[in-house]
């Protein structure tokens, strides 16, 4: 199964949660060069 290429839309909220788990959760689905976020850029 292929990764998803972008970030979830509340990406941002999630990384400034700060909530560890969370975060690991979205990079099981998504690949790890994915981007997303107000530009669409990878950070």
């Amino acid at each position: 199964m292929a990764k998803r290429k972008t970030l979830p839309k509340d990406f941002e909220q999630l990384v400034e949660a700060g909530n560890e788990q969370e975060i690991k959760n979205v990079f099981e689905k998504c690949d790890i060069n994915a981007y997303g976020g107000y530009n669409k850029g990878n950070r």
